[in-house]
């Protein structure tokens, strides 16, 4: 007579997270013609990164219609600078917002949703920076912020 022998394992597996984690300001760029019509502008040659540190965006990015920038949690303001190509002046754009940690999946965890208080350019190529979409989370990919070039 044999025996059968059956084993079976009572280890857990987490699932995996299926979202993304971290939530991203969408920015596109613009320019307003003579009649007052707004239309998407390219970056050229676009370099753009975190002002006051090292952490680069883009680097030498041809024909960049748009990014996704990281906030800090913490801090409630962040400063990126941009330019349209490798000898082009610096515009630095400056958000301003409140964070709100949101709890995703247990999969998941944590992670801190924004909402845009104010936005900001100091530079010469840059008009302006407009709010579209405040509020700043994982589930949407909206356009949060408009940016203006003259």
């Amino acid at each position: 007579m044999a025996l059968a022998v059956i084993s079976s394992s009572c280890e857990k597996t987490k699932p995996a997270c299926a979202v993304p984690l971290q939530a991203l300001v969408k920015v596109n760029f613009y320019q307003v013609d003579t009649n007052g019509l707004e239309y998407g502008v390219l970056l050229p040659n676009a370099y753009i990164g975190a002002a006051g540190n090292d952490s680069l965006y883009a680097k030498g990015v041809a024909n960049m219609g748009g990014v996704a920038l990281p906030l800090e949690p913490g801090t409630g303001e962040v400063r990126f600078f941009i330019r349209t190509d490798s000898t082009a002046v610096t515009d630095t754009v400056r958000f301003t917002y409140t964070q709100e940690l949101k709890f995703i999946s247990n999969a998941c965890g944590y992670t801190y949703f924004f909402n845009l208080n104010a936005a900001g350019a100091a530079g010469t190529a840059i008009d302006s920076v407009k709010i579209v979409k405040a509020d700043v989370n994982n589930t949407s990919n909206d356009q949060n912020v408009k940016i203006y070039y003259r």
